[in-house]
């Protein structure tokens, strides 16, 4: 529900309901009156001029917010053309823009609640000049939103904002994971034999466990759990979810599966590897034909060169939570820095293998992992591995015997 684009503008509009409610309910009369002693040309004491200016502002703000998110459609269509479709969820649900609708929005309620309350001329008096006064300020505060707003858009659908915000997210993330493996102690991956296996219900995105629930099975249970679906992955139905260290009840397998989390999408806030990917998209992407863009392919192989060297400060399992008994542990299983160092470099080695400039940059990216400190010493052996293959594939498709020499030599 938090993460819908309706909540932030649903919310706020409550707020504003609510705002127009009180101050239409209490007794502004000595407001007012203060006002028109005070400051009189801030006041409107007449009731058709009242209801004649917020009839004004009703119809502007809501001009102004089909214009602005009609343009916000159009350049969502041009990002998703552009660069990537699976951009649009994190662009969609950018929280300035849903403030900025809320507050739209909360100031046409308002506005159409004081109209509703300030009586025509000819009935009873009802100004309420304090709450004509709000919205008139809530007007113009939409004006200054509104190139807010512009400014804000045009910021956020440049590629290289886009990448960054991805790549900040990803190392923050991959962060987290290095300081929480770094305050457990060293464990060595668990190996069960004869485990009993717990397979997947249903098919969806795999988004973790709850490690409370897990931990409390496994200390009444006396159980060791290793996790194997990697967070951001699809799973299948009848796919492995658990191997468990012992024999278990039918009951102890229904806990286990419902302390899994599944969700039909996924997010870079919280999976590094779905910030990888979308990196690795938009390089692709740029370098089709339709797009052909270089720069921002040599730009998204920066930013993963950064993601690939702090991924390599980690092994390829997480003693996520163990219990007070050294001999029971819950281990999580990560995609593999190897499996995904492969997956990535596929990519670009499939559709960008005939671009020397790509290729070249792809090589001073492996060159550099070599030299940064792994954690796990297969992990250069992986780099060198998908170096000889990058060599392989510039052989087969660079013809010219110079560029070739500045890919392949040493």
């Amino acid at each position: 529900m938090v993460g819908s684009i309706a909540f932030y503008p649903s919310l706020i509009g409550l707020v504003f309901f609510a705002l127009a409610a009180v101050i239409l309910s209490i007794n502004s009369d000595a407001i007012d009156t203060f006002l028109s002693d005070k400051a009189s040309f801030l006041v409107l004491e007449n009731a058709d001029t009242n209801r004649a200016v917020l009839s004004t502002i009703i119809g502007g703000v809501i001009s102004l917010t089909v214009f602005s998110f009609s343009m916000v459609m159009i350049i969502l269509n041009q990002a998703s053309s552009n660069f990537s479709p699976r951009l649009l969820p994190g662009l969609v649900s950018n929280k300035q823009n849903q403030i900025v609708l809320g507050i739209y929005i909360g100031t046409i309620i308002f506005n159409i609640l004081v109209l509703m309350s300030t009586l025509p001329q000819k009935r009873a008096s009802s100004t309420h000049g304090f709450a004509v006064l709000l919205g008139i300020f809530f007007g113009l505060n939409c004006l200054a939103l509104f190139i807010y707003f512009i400014h804000a858009t045009s910021n956020n659908i440049q590629i290289e904002n886009i990448l960054k915000k991805k790549l900040q997210q990803s190392k923050k993330r991959l962060n987290e994971l290095i300081d929480e493996r770094e305050r457990q102690q060293e464990y060595e991956p668990l190996k069960i034999k004869n485990p009993t296996k717990v397979f997947s219900p249903k098919s969806s995105f795999f988004q973790g466990v709850s490690i409370s629930s897990i931990k409390a099975i496994c200390k009444k249970e006396k159980l060791s759990v290793i996790i194997h679906p990697y967070k951001g992955s699809y799973i299948l139905r009848n796919s492995l979810l658990y191997s468990v260290d012992g024999e278990i009840s039918e009951e102890v397998e229904d806990k286990l599966i419902r302390a899994v989390l599944f969700l039909d999408n996924d997010n870079v806030d919280q999976n590094y590897l779905l910030g990888v990917k979308q990196i690795t998209e938009v390089g692709i992407k740029a370098m089709s034909p339709g797009i052909n863009d270089p720069g921002t392919a040599l730009l998204t192989i920066d930013y993963l060169t950064e993601i690939f060297a702090l991924r390599m400060k980690m092994n390829d399992f997480l003693i996520h939570e163990f219990t007070d008994d050294d001999d029971l542990i819950i281990q999580k299983n990560l995609q593999s820095f190897c499996d995904l160092l492969k997956r990535t470099l596929m990519f670009y080695r499939t559709y960008c293998k005939e671009d020397v400039i790509v290729m070249n940059k792809l090589k001073e990216m492996l060159d550099y992992l070599k030299e940064q400190e792994a954690l796990v010493e297969e992990y250069k052996t992986c780099i060198d591995q998908e170096l000889q293959t990058l060599v392989n594939d510039a052989k087969l498709a660079i013809e010219n015997k110079v560029d070739l020499q500045w890919i392949t030599e040493v």
